[in-house]
Parts: structure tokens; sequence; C-alpha cells
């Protein structure tokens, strides 16, 4: 069975922009590997990263909201699929989250660290049974990093985090994900 990644990240970066070509990488590798991508289904990282997908051959489902609508006037990016469409930004979440067999979180602002944090909750409180969740880079780096040692956070969590800095690195950890399920 293929399984689906959803790609988290910024829907304000703009081609040429370094996300956003990396995005695009992402997007192509996982694709490459025989991953279906799931994205917002919007502009920045998950334009590029559903380009990515789509030019190399993958499924790309993008996930949408009347919400988002509502707010930017933003409609989903030309390179989906399949598309799946909510009324409410929370529905449009839970179904990132919940019909994903993995993450990827590329940089992004506080939508990007509620998707993140809602993938973490859920895997760390057994809601989900735990998948691969990946960080893309310095920007997750230097954001996550100060929390390791704050009494605040429980170290249990940091198990379920992996770090990646290229897209092959971001592949070969569900890779190694799907090895170890075996």
């Amino acid at each position: 069975m293929t399984k689906t990644v959803a790609v988290f990240g910024s829907s304000i970066v703009l081609a040429g922009d370094p996300y956003y070509d990396v995005s695009l990488e992402v997007g192509r590798a996982l694709a490459a590997a025989g991953y279906r991508v799931t994205t917002g289904g919007y502009d920045g990282v998950m334009e590029a990263v559903s380009k990515g997908a789509s030019e190399a051959g993958g499924h790309v489902i993008g996930v949408t909201s009347d919400r988002i609508r509502a707010l930017r006037g933003a409609e989903a990016n030309s390179w989906i699929a399949e598309l799946v469409h909510f009324e409410t930004l929370r529905d449009r979440l839970l179904h990132l989250v919940w019909e994903s067999d993995g993450y990827v979180v590329m940089p992004g602002g506080f939508g990007t660290m509620l998707e993140l944090l809602t993938a973490l909750e859920f895997v760390h409180a057994r809601d989900l049974t735990p998948r691969p969740l990946v960080v893309y880079g310095p920007f997750w780096r230097e954001m996550l990093n100060p929390m390791r040692d704050n009494p605040l956070f429980r170290a249990s969590y940091w198990q379920y985090i992996q770090m990646a800095d290229t897209p092959e690195a971001i592949v070969r950890a569900f890779e190694l994900w799907e090895i170890s399920e075996r």
C-alpha cells in the first residue's frame, strides 16, 4: 500500500526563495521514492512540494478549507491531482494529521507550528500510532533545540522528532521507518 506523507510549510514563500526551491526538491524526492504527497493545497511551500511531486509523476492531494479561502482569498494550487475540501480550518488540520502516514515539516509560521505540534501531540499521546515526523533544516533546529533542555518540555517527545538537512535525508528517514515497521 502506498504511504501518504503530509508536508507542512509556509504559504508565503515565492518561487526563487531557497525554501521554495528545497520544497520543490522534497516533493520530487518523496514522489520518486513512491510516496503520495499531501499538502495544505495552497501557495508557497505547499505549491512547491505539490509541483515537485507532480513533475516527478507522484500523486498530490491538496487539503483546503472555506476558512482559508475567506481569510486570504486563496485558491488551491494547480499541481493538485486530488482535492479534499473542508468548511473549517479545524477539519482541514485534523484530516492532514490523521490521514497521513508521516509528516515533513518545512519552515513556516504559526500555522506550520500548529500542524507540527498537533501531529506531535497526537503521536506522543498515542491517539495516533507512531509515525515519522521529520523537521527540515536549521530553521527548526534553532526553534526546537532550546526546548530540549527546558524542564517544561517532556523528554519523551523528542523521540518522535527527526531532523533532516536534505531532501534525501528526509526520504531516508521514511525508508528507515518502513524497514523498522517490518
